[in-house]
């Protein structure tokens, strides 16, 4: 008996999809077409999203058996009613929840849920293969990055290398008109032995004070960077001994307020102590502000019975 079931199920599902198919099918777009699809003919719709629905329809709606594939991975394997989920049918989602059981108008009523191992086993697996893919991204772009600042980094330093080479040059060609200049002042004529001895003389002693004089502006320079790391460090130092001396006031002051608060405290017990169970009027009597402070926590605490409440209202 159980055996006959299932093959009347199986043949009544086989004859279903053994309707004819409709026309157009497969087909992609809007619903223009499918609204003629009708008498359980067995079509193709291929959503603009990407959606798939395989199945019956009836009247340009799915009505009967299909299947739904979404393209993130959800699909649906059952009955349809009127363009709804309707009947039995197994819903997957791509997260490997399943619902199966009975649909009505696309809302689960009745069955069981459970994950499906293998969906969540390939979700874990495609997240780690996406997350290497990602991380190889990531070191790609950061290697770029790097022979970007390198190359740019070469690139500035040769190009201040040949700026450098093309002061050289020009100082160099200036104190060797320079020196034919005062050559030439001196008498001695061009050409002549007496003349190059003079140029190279000349040359060399102002390439010397050139060489002292570049020496001397790096040093300058060298020693404005230090003076300058110094006066930040110095700043630095001063800026921490104020938070320093800021937080040790505050310290200080937070331990004089919670003493003072003990003194008023032992001098309430202490009022409390001598009066007794007799009554003391307040008003008739002449009193200091100490022991004004001391009957404000008095009160106070037998209202609030909170020490720091009392000590804002009565501490002065």
């Amino acid at each position: 008996m159980k055996y006959l079931l299932i093959l009347l199920l199986l043949f009544s599902f086989s004859s279903a999809w053994a309707s004819e198919k409709c026309p157009g099918s497969p087909y992609a777009g809007n619903k223009i077409i499918i609204e003629y699809w009708d008498n359980y003919c067995v079509g193709i719709h291929i959503y603009t999203n990407g959606d798939i629905y395989e199945g019956s329809y009836k009247n340009g709606q799915e009505h009967g058996q299909g299947i739904f594939t979404s393209k993130d991975g959800t699909k649906y394997i059952g009955g349809y009613s009127v363009g709804t989920i309707h009947g039995q049918g197994t819903y997957t989602f791509s997260d490997g929840r399943v619902y199966e059981g009975t649909w009505q108008h696309s809302r689960f009523v009745k069955g069981k849920k459970y994950f499906d191992k293998a969906i969540i086993e390939e979700n874990r697996e495609a997240n780690k293969k996406k997350e290497a893919e990602l991380r190889k991204e990531v070191k790609e772009k950061e290697a770029e990055l790097r022979k970007e600042v390198r190359e740019k980094r070469l690139k500035e330093l040769n190009a201040e290398k040949e700026r450098k080479l093309q002061i050289e040059k020009a100082k160099k060609e200036l104190i060797m008109t320079k020196a034919h200049t005062q050559c030439q002042e001196f008498g001695f004529k061009k050409d002549t032995e007496k003349y190059s001895e003079c140029l190279l003389k000349i040359y060399e002693i102002e390439m010397n004070i050139s060489i002292a004089i570049t020496k001397k502006q790096n040093d300058l320079a060298e020693q404005n960077k230090r003076d300058k790391k110094v006066v930040e460090l110095e700043k630095r130092k001063v800026e921490l001994a104020e938070k320093r001396l800021k937080f040790l006031k505050k310290k200080v002051k937070e331990k004089e307020d919670r003493e003072r608060a003990y003194r008023a405290m032992n001098a309430i017990s202490a009022m409390l102590t001598k009066l007794g169970t007799q009554d003391y009027n307040y008003n008739n009597n002449k009193i200091s502000s100490e022991q004004e402070e001391i009957m404000c926590w008095h009160k106070c605490l037998d209202i609030h019975d909170n020490d720091f409440i009392c000590q804002k209202q009565c501490m002065k």
